[in-house]
């Protein structure tokens, strides 16, 4: 046998498991080796008699080895493995779904040609027990933490796999070649090279198509995720996604280069030489199109990648061939623009429809490409995909760019590109925010190119932009504009981009017989009599734009041939809506009256924001006009329903300097909206928690509204009488930056936690005063020293020390008493690198927890107030010693957390897992905490009679050990089981 077939298995393995693994997000992470049932799984097939491949090996022939190591190789193989990982991290092994997995191996070696005569059953076998093998060890060996895990959602999906596997067993039956199958993947793959690998670069010369790896950087992928709110996100390179996830969506900032991310991809598995995507087929799937198919078509994934093959490739796959690829681990399939369908709701069926794709080809990999705002509205499931985030370009990725923007321009020499590109690199150093997006960069570039300045205001920029685009290029090439840009392009451009945006919902693309009709009735209403000028007008329009890649241009055909039109970006899109809106709506009031019902409804974010900023460019006191009005609207509306609103506000002092009265108002209405919260209530519905969003937006401010408000908020925290939970928020404001992208707060934190270690020290009085009303109240007492664990706890309960704050949600506002007692004794060290979770007080409260809490009332918490500690941050190992009151705490805790898990679980699976603890809590296995509680976990809920007594008697103190005992009987309760919605 060739020495070289076992280890590519076990690369394959290895391939395969990372794939799976890589993927998650890192807040659902479990760590799959230290679970019982799935280390039983490894165990038993470790420990069974291994087929191998020596034996049927030795009967091929050089050329038969030879050709069972390339097959090895490809992604019909690694779809195999990655099923099998399936298997090993569900510890499931049904019948019917191995068998198929078997027998579509065997059928797949002779469809291949890689083994023939009546040894292909036995190299099969061996080959799949091999595999299988290689599997397992990889999952048990995997030794980072932070990727080896139980995946969310695997228990739902199982039959959904089992059913795929056997319909590609059915399928790999009916075949009895796959030679047309390989014929037509060559051919597409060659196609796809040619069609997708070169871009127009619309702002040089005509526009004209290069060579797509000429102008294109590299960009980096951040883990989105919980954990990027707190740390600095795990960074991936864009090339390595397809190793590292099995399905991916990858979110980004409008011109981040999404788009041009989905066309590297699909050009570099076109072109791919190595073996394992040899054979792969990229299906890149522009959303917009695919919406349209099925608002008129009703068409399947699957059946339109079979026909936008023919249409788009021209090429017609063969019967059977996409669903081979599909099955087969062979296709690839990028679904481009999400964020482009304008409807919710027609965005939900979308997306419903590419999750069901991903259930029932669950081996293709799949890649999504989505704008970040307004994605949370409509997302894919988190536990079927992994989410990434376009990082903006660092100052190395500026200045490749920028070379290699300049470097294409064929009128200059080559010492002057260089000159330029070094002195745009230079001289745009002061708009580093702008110039780290993809499309900002490219028009900055185009504009210093032409001007030899950038204007530093942003509607000015677009204005500038949008000038360069129609005008300036075709004046430089001495092309004679015969529509003047002022008295026809502008206005129709802005008329077509109103009527484009809110009719667009299915049409982000419009035919030129449609774009030609709604030109002619805006000319023949605003600048002919004539109903054939105004035609004749409106076609000149048309051919002005076609071939020119602007903001507005060609971009394909219908199925019958007639071309489509749409805006080159959304940002532009946007941005002429605004104009239009801001031209046909004059004055704050009838402006508030066309955007508050897509402001209540969380819509148009963008043009809401830029038509305000441009009503204040064409009117004095515009935006005061427009903010002052949207602040009388939410004052009328119930609590909750001005939530919307004040975040819009709120958002808007990012961009627009009010006068201070109205900031002070914009700020008031904010805060009083989020003090309105009942600290101490249960959270029965989700709605009122949302009050706190506002104030959240409201800390990124710029600058020059920012200082203000941080003093605005010291003179509440300063209120003799403060309202509700003020003086929470006002300790609390790191806490708030949660609910807001990171990359908009990230620099700002240490800000805010400052402000909040300053207002603390000031509300000393207030919480101590409070304490006997509020349970928050006394908790914050507490971590300011004037109030002890034992005094907390006789006024409020367990509650106090175990349960939430009333900011909790998205995430901490340091964590409860009890878990920073036990994170510091469990040795986690996490006051160094998070210092809003735990107290510089924590560790030194173990003593009185232990004497007060045994005490106590029961039940301790409420179910929906209690956080989940799946904290699977470094597991280091539990080295508490017994006899001690911090044993006494953790064990303490270790019970409440298992009721609570228990009772949730049905609620939270995808969170929780088949583990009665987190891993933190139970590692070693040897450790006396752990040994302790799966025994009182066995005597509560598995019918065992009783505790470790004389271990236990020797490592807890007599008060706990008995308190223990009694809850391992069932004698009492921790948890208090509400009606309440769990988050």
């Amino acid at each position: 046998m060739d020495v070289a077939i076992t280890p590519t298995i076990a690369r394959t393995a290895g391939g395969a498991v990372a794939k799976v693994l890589g993927g998650l997000a890192p807040e659902l992470l479990r760590e799959v080796r230290r679970k019982r049932k799935v280390r039983r799984s490894i165990q038993a097939l470790l420990e069974r008699p291994a087929t191998g491949l020596d034996q049927p090996a030795e009967r091929l022939a050089p050329v038969e080895v030879s050709r069972l190591v390339a097959y090895v190789r490809l992604p019909d193989f690694e779809q195999v493995a990655i099923a099998l990982t399936g298997l090993v991290l569900e510890h499931k092994q049904p019948d019917k779904y191995v068998a198929d997995l078997r027998s579509g191996l065997t059928r797949s070696l002779r469809l291949h040609g890689v083994v023939s005569g009546p040894d292909v059953d036995a190299i099969a076998t061996a080959l799949f027990d091999e595999l299988w093998s290689a599997v397992v060890l990889t999952v048990g060996q995997a030794g980072d933490p932070t990727h080896v895990a139980a995946i969310p959602g695997m228990a739902v999906t199982v039959s959904m796999r089992a059913a795929a596997a056997a319909r590609n067993c059915q399928l790999l039956e009916r075949l009895r070649t796959i030679d047309d199958t390989q014929a037509f993947v060559r051919a597409l793959r060659s196609q796809i090279g040619r069609v997708e690998g070169f871009v127009r670069l619309q702002h040089t010369e005509s526009g004209r198509r290069v060579p797509l790896a000429s102008i294109y950087v590299e960009p980096q992928l951040e883990k989105h995720s919980a954990e990027a709110m707190v740390k600095e996100p795990e960074r991936i390179a864009s090339k390595d996604v397809l190793t590292r996830c099995l399905r991916a969506v990858v979110l980004g900032e409008p011109g981040c280069g999404k788009s041009t991310l989905a066309a590297m991809i699909t050009c570099r598995i076109a072109r791919a030489t190595e073996a394992r995507l040899r054979g792969t087929v990229p299906f890149l799937v522009v959303m917009r199109d695919y919406a349209g198919f099925v608002e008129r078509e009703q068409l399947s994934v699957a059946r339109y990648l079979q026909a936008m093959v023919g249409a788009r490739y021209q090429i017609e796959p063969p019967p059977d061939c996409v669903e081979y690829l599909l099955l087969n681990g062979c296709g690839v399939v990028i679904f481009d623009g999400l964020d482009e369908l304008l409807d919710t709701s027609l965005r939900r069926k979308i997306v419903e429809a590419v999750e069901a794709f991903a259930y029932a080809y669950p081996t293709a990999t799949v890649v999504v490409t989505s704008r970040l705002v307004g994605y949370e509205q409509a997302p894919l499931d988190s536990a079927l995909f992994a989410h990434l985030r376009l990082a903006d370009f660092d100052d190395a990725q500026v200045e490749d760019y920028a070379g290699k923007w300049f470097g294409l321009d064929r009128d200059l020499s080559q010492p002057k590109r260089r000159e330029l590109a070094k002195a745009f690199v230079l001289e745009s150093a002061y708009a580093p925010d702008l110039r780290r997006n993809a499309l900002m960069l490219s028009l900055m570039c185009a504009l210093y190119r032409g001007e030899g300045y950038i204007p530093r205001n942003r509607l000015d920029l677009y204005e500038r932009c949008s000038v360069l685009l129609f005008e300036r290029w075709d004046r430089q090439r001495g092309i004679e504009v015969s529509l003047p840009f002022q008295q026809h392009v502008r206005p129709v451009l802005w008329f077509l981009a109103e009527w484009m945006f809110t009719n667009g919902n299915t049409k982000p693309a419009v035919t030129q017989w449609e774009l030609t009709a709604a030109a002619q009735r805006f000319l023949l209403r605003k600048r002919f009599e004539d109903s054939d000028e105004a035609e004749a007008a409106a076609t000149a329009f048309v051919e002005y734009c076609r071939g020119r890649a602007w903001v507005l241009t060609e971009v394909g055909t219908t199925s019958d041939g007639e071309p489509l039109f749409a805006f080159t970006h959304r940002t532009f899109l946007e941005f002429f809506t605004a104009n239009q809106l801001v031209r046909t709506h004059p004055g704050a009031r009838n402006l508030l009256d066309v955007l508050l019902p897509h402001i209540r409804n969380e819509e148009w974010d963008v043009v809401t924001e830029l038509a305000v900023l441009l009503l204040d460019r064409h009117i004095d006191d515009g935006a005061d006009d427009f903010l002052e009005l949207l602040l009388r609207d939410a004052d009328a509306r119930p609590l909750d329903d001005r939530v919307p609103i004040l975040t819009f506000a709120a958002k808007l002092l990012s961009s627009f300097v009010p006068t201070p009265r109205l900031r002070h108002r914009v700020f008031d209405a904010c805060w009083e909206l989020a003090s309105s919260m009942d600290g101490d209530a249960a959270r029965v519905d989700p709605t009122p928690w949302r009050r706190k969003s506002p104030l959240g937006w409201l800390l990124v401010a710029s600058p020059e509204n920012r200082g203000p408000i941080a003093t605005m908020i010291a003179e509440h925290a300063r209120a003799e009488n403060p309202a509700g939970i003020s003086a929470a928020l006002a300790v609390a404001l790191d806490q708030l930056l949660l609910g807001i992208p990171p990359t908009l707060w990230r620099s700002l934190r240490d800000f805010w936690y400052g402000e909040s270690v300053t207002n603390a020290v000031t509300l000393r009085p207030v919480f101590r005063k409070l304490a006997s009303k509020r349970a928050w109240a006394a908790v914050e007492a507490v971590f300011g020293g004037d109030l002890s664990i034992v005094e907390a706890i006789e006024l409020h309960g367990a509650a106090a020390v175990c349960e939430g704050s009333p900011l909790w949600g998205t995430s901490y506002r340091r964590a409860p008493i009890i878990q920073q007692q036990v994170l510091l004794d469990h040795d986690l060290e996490w006051r160094p690198e998070f210092p809003w979770v735990v107290d510089p007080l924590a560790g030194t409260w173990a003593e009185e927890l232990a004497a007060t809490l045994t005490a106590a009332p029961t039940p301790w918490v409420r179910l929906s107030r209690l956080p989940w500690w799946d904290m699977d941050v470094e597991d280091a190992p539990n080295t508490t010693p017994t006899g001690t009151a911090a044993f006494d705490t953790m064990v303490l805790c270790a019970c409440l957390l298992w009721e609570a898990r228990a009772a949730a679980r049905d609620r939270l699976p995808s969170e929780l897992g088949p583990e009665p603890l987190p891993s933190w809590l139970r590692q070693p296995p040897t450790h006396p905490l752990s040994v302790l509680m799966t025994n009182a976990g066995e005597v509560r809920y598995g019918g065992k009679t009783a505790l470790l007594t004389d271990a236990a008697r020797e490592w807890l103190s007599p008060v706990v050990h008995a308190f223990v005992s009694r809850w391992a009987a069932g004698g009492i309760d921790l948890v208090l089981v509400d009606a309440a919605t769990i988050y």
